[in-house]
């Protein structure tokens, strides 16, 4: 597929002014002042209320040209396309002079299909994501905090809680997040026919050096908070495949740690990767949909990756301390997670 160049697509979705391919006219709906503000607004599926509808087919296909007319600076047709399927198009302006481009649900309309930005100038091939919002407390405003953070062009977030359906994916692997086991068609680490699955895909396809980080919460359990023994955080590349020191998973791990350690030296981080921590292989994504697409898997759904040997794809795993700030004296907060992405994949110290 060919690459668009961003400086001219970008100048068109500056969405003051641009006319659209043949509509022209007004396209934005609405407008906010920064991401935190956008996602703490829109609309979520609940637990348990079967509220989420997965796409057709035919969705999938609308949602694609209405990302691709986005990027090809077509804001009006993106944003017919897009009503299409029951979506609008927002525009994100914040303090720092970043501007969004986001497709939200209408308030009117609210399946749970996610909310998806597009970041106009500049910016970092990093993409953000965070699949579970309110059932990973926190993790929507942290994800909103990080694409700021890192300057990332690509932002994704579901807008169902894993467990809103009572039917299970058909994808493979197990949990009992939800009670019963197995993965319901709400939770978006876990379905391949959803926005969600098919951002990470159209992603991957426009920007191939692009960094995929995946924000999750991970349960007292296995990431304690406020013990002399915190596991901070559990970073994989969607495998248990020992990896050398050198590969992206490894390098953000140790750089997170580096910074942990030096606010609460009895606290740590794992990497599923490293053969430092090979006595500790647990939350490693193996069965992430995203992450397995993204590692060159022949069927998300059903089959796991090959090799995470050149990974793009940053699974992290985080207890409640690293996803929120809890006081002004709180030394482990999401500021350290964006310090080490930009040191470890972004090279900026």
């Amino acid at each position: 597929m060919r690459r668009v160049p961003w400086l001219g697509v970008l100048l068109c979705l500056s969405l003051a002014a641009c006319e659209g391919g043949s509509g022209g006219g007004a396209s934005v709906e609405r407008s906010v002042n920064d991401l935190e503000t956008l996602v703490s607004t829109v609309g979520y599926t609940e637990a348990y209320s079967d509220e989420y509808q997965p796409p057709s087919i035919g969705d999938i296909a609308a949602f694609q040209q209405s990302l691709e007319y986005l990027f090809t600076g077509d804001r009006a047709a993106a944003s017919r396309r897009a009503a299409d399927i029951g979506y609008e198009l927002t525009q994100v302006r914040d303090a720092l002079g970043a501007e969004y481009a986001c497709l939200r649900e209408r308030p009117s309309r609210v399946l749970g299909r996610g909310l998806y930005c597009l970041r106009m100038q500049g910016g970092e091939d990093v993409h953000v994501s965070a699949p579970h919002p309110h059932y990973d407390i926190d993790t929507d405003i942290q994800s909103a905090a990080v694409v700021r953070g890192v300057g990332a062009r690509y932002y994704s977030l579901s807008t169902a809680h894993r467990c809103s359906s009572i039917a299970r994916s058909p994808c493979d692997g197990s949990t009992l997040a939800c009670g019963a086991p197995g993965y319901r068609i709400s939770d978006a680490a876990h379905n391949t026919q959803s926005f969600f699955q098919e951002f990470t895909v159209w992603v991957a396809g426009r920007a191939p050096s692009a960094w995929h980080v995946q924000l999750h919460g991970c349960s007292a359990a296995f990431c304690p908070s406020g013990t002399e023994a915190d596991v901070v955080a559990h970073l994989s590349a969607g495998s248990r495949e020992i990896l050398p020191d050198s590969a992206p998973v490894n390098r953000l791990n140790a750089a997170l740690r580096r910074r942990v350690q030096a606010v609460r030296p009895s606290a740590t981080t794992h990497s599923c990767s490293s053969r430092a921590d090979a006595d500790d292989r647990t939350l490693c994504s193996t069965a992430n949909t995203q992450g397995r697409y993204l590692n060159g898997s022949t069927d998300a759904c059903t089959a796991p990756a090959a090799s995470a040997a050149d990974s793009r794809f940053l699974h992290i795993e985080q207890n409640l301390d690293l996803r929120r700030v809890d006081s002004a004296a709180d030394p482990i907060t999401p500021q350290l997670l964006i310090d080490a992405i930009n040191e470890a994949l972004l090279g900026r110290r």
